[in-house]
């Protein structure tokens, strides 16, 4: 199964438990609106059953989606362990945590009004945010630290209009690659608890979950994007190492420029010291020609000196001078 088809089932069953603590949320919402009669204590252990229905699904989709970025941050640092081994530890924890959590919702169906056990909930719920925000933010920051060390590296080799448009797509790249969007739903929850609004609570509590489904459907398309302009860097490159030109009038080359072809340096094609996240991900590996050679080539919207050659799986291909030459002969120049 390919790697973009399990991350789109991730992002489906994110949603899909969304959807179910947004039916629970619904339920809540009704008997506290309009059931008004008997009673309110004899709708408490169904509250409670309902409330770890509502943890349970609201923390297995944390999990999924935080295990989602804690992997895209894997990739982005060149698939180095080290860089997620905090974060592995700490989504180990918060899954204890908020297992503990769902077991005391139903131990409360039948001790309601436990103090101690109450103030061991509150302990375990704050514990629980720690963890989140401390986790999600170390992933945010890392990625977005890590693409703009990779942006300000490729901003060498561009042209000052380039590096305009690189600043705005670098700040779009990195927005959805870190999940930002979920980080800072987060802390706003965490500032919201501190207030006294209830109605407040619950609807920043509504928006962290949503921020949640959205940006990992972000990170999804973002990532499906990039393998497609991998695909047509590949189908470029194919193009390229196998000679196919489109030859729009019959050959012809006059004396002087046949002495030009045969008297141009060897030029041999040299890598750029690019980082291997853009070599591995987006294929974006740039190799640079000689200035002495005639030879130009434009591809994924480079200039003129540029060439990616870039496949689908961000493997980079060299030319020695012996295909550079019958690359050379196979185009032609029109008179």
């Amino acid at each position: 199964m390919k790697r973009l088809t399990i991350i789109g089932w991730i992002v489906v069953a994110i949603y899909f438990l969304t959807l179910g603590r947004f039916a629970a949320d619904f339920r809540t919402l009704y008997r506290t609106l309009f059931v008004t009669c008997g009673d309110p204590a004899k709708f408490q252990p169904a509250d409670h059953v309902l409330r770890g229905f509502q943890d349970g699904l609201t923390f297995t989709a944390c999990i999924a989606s935080d295990s989602l970025f804690c992997w895209r941050l894997y990739v982005i640092w060149s698939r180095n362990i080290r860089i997620i081994l905090l974060p592995v530890f700490m989504m180990v924890l918060y899954t204890i945590d908020c297992t503990l959590i769902v077991i005391a919702d139903f131990y409360m169906v039948h001790q309601p009004n436990d103090p101690k056990f109450g103030a061991i909930y509150a302990w375990l719920w704050m514990v629980t945010l720690g963890i989140a925000i401390l986790n999600t933010v170390y992933v945010t920051c890392f990625i977005v630290g890590r693409l703009w060390c990779v942006g300000s590296a490729t901003n060498k080799f561009a042209s000052p209009q380039d590096v305009k448009k690189n600043h705005y797509q670098g700040a779009i790249n990195a927005l959805i690659q870190s999940g930002a969007t979920h980080s800072t739903a987060m802390i706003v929850y965490v500032i919201a608890l501190s207030s006294k609004s209830i109605v407040f609570q619950a609807a920043v509590r509504n928006v962290a979950s949503d921020a949640n489904s959205i940006a990992s459907t972000l990170l999804f398309l973002q990532l499906e994007l990039f393998q497609q302009e991998a695909q047509h860097a590949g189908a470029a490159r194919q193009a390229l190492t196998t000679g196919a030109t489109i030859n729009f009038a019959p050959q012809r080359r006059t004396i002087l420029e046949e002495t030009e072809w045969s008297s141009a340096p060897a030029t041999r094609l040299r890598r750029t010291s690019m980082p291997a996240y853009l070599r591995r991900d987006s294929a974006m590996d740039v190799t640079y020609l000689s200035t002495s050679s005639p030879l130009l080539i434009t591809l994924n919207q480079h200039k003129a000196e540029n060439l990616s050659l870039s496949d689908s799986s961000g493997a980079t291909s060299s030319l020695d001078d012996g295909s550079l030459h019958e690359q050379k002969e196979s185009m032609t120049t029109t008179v």
